[in-house]
């Protein structure tokens, strides 16, 4: 039984025969009682009283239409509520950003929505790993993402928001709490604190990685670094701590200092697949062009 035997039996009910009903389906009338007896032949039961006279159903077949003209009614839904979902798409952008990269985009996410008050913003919190498999399957989604590079994977599109580095956060008792930049090596002996891999895992093994270069693996900490309580930790353990550098000047308090750790540049950028269609996902990634050439 399929819905266009569904619907030709809830015409029939709309209608005085076989002949008129097939006629307001555009069939034949043979076609038409084929489609009838299928669903009594599967059914196992006669719907219709055959015979001379006004067309009526059994007792089975009142039943059985009530249900079917549900079943029908639900199903020539299905075209506008796939027009309304297709529309609210065309109206909305989903953006899987990095959990810890929204310092690079906050102004770009606020500046956009003043501007394009009809486009739904959506901000899903994914790692990077994660996104550029999803974008293998779905071409209309924007990513915000950690990178070492600024360049593009194969089959997106790239704009650099952020190039930053990092940088440590401490106390202004330390010993290198005056100095503007240092390198890795001047704080191997400290006790330190870095993002973890379950915040992100891009800048976890970034940082890894730069004191890794300079030979030696760092004393850290037993604690996450979060970036809201970073610094009561810093005041209170004298603990060192190890940002983005630009993040690191945003939570900068009195009695705490920054200093830049001369390591290599990493990059926060918008990526988006070359193949998208999705007219608010474009939308976004233009106006982000735009925005990057006023800053």
């Amino acid at each position: 039984m399929n819905t266009f035997q569904l619907q030709c039996f809830v015409t029939l009910s709309n209608t005085a025969t076989f002949s008129e009903a097939a006629e307001r389906l555009y069939i034949s009338q043979s076609s038409f009682s084929n489609n009838i007896q299928s669903i009594e032949q599967e059914l196992g039961v006669n719907l219709i009283v055959r015979g001379k006279g006004m067309l009526t159903f059994t007792e089975a077949g009142t039943v059985f239409l009530s249900y079917a003209k549900r079943i029908v009614d639900e199903f020539e839904k299905v075209p506008l509520l796939l027009r309304d979902y297709k529309s609210s798409l065309e109206n909305r952008v989903l953006i899987y950003a990095d959990p810890l990269s929204s310092y690079a985009y906050n102004t770009l996410l606020v500046e956009f929505n003043k501007e394009h008050p009809e486009i739904q913003t959506d901000i899903i919190e994914i790692g990077d790993e994660t996104l550029y498999n999803m974008m293998e399957s779905n071409n209309n989604i924007i990513g915000i993402v950690f990178s070492p590079t600024k360049k593009a994977h194969l089959g997106t599109m790239c704009l650099t928001l952020v190039s930053d580095r990092l940088a440590a956060l401490v106390v202004k008792s330390h010993r290198l709490a005056l100095s503007r930049r240092i390198k890795v090596s001047e704080i191997r002996n400290d006790e330190i604190q870095i993002i973890s891999d379950r915040q992100s895992r891009f800048l976890n093994d970034f940082t890894l990685a730069q004191f890794r270069k300079e030979g030696f693996i760092p004393n850290v900490a037993p604690l996450d670094l979060w970036y809201n309580t970073a610094k009561e930790t810093i005041r209170e353990l004298g603990i060192s701590a190890v940002f983005p550098e630009q993040v690191a000047k945003i939570f900068l308090r009195p009695g705490l200092r920054v200093v830049g750790l001369d390591v290599e540049k990493f990059y926060i950028n918008v990526v988006m697949s070359e193949n998208c269609k999705n007219a608010a996902a474009m939308c976004f990634y233009n106006y982000a062009s735009e925005f990057l050439k006023r800053k």
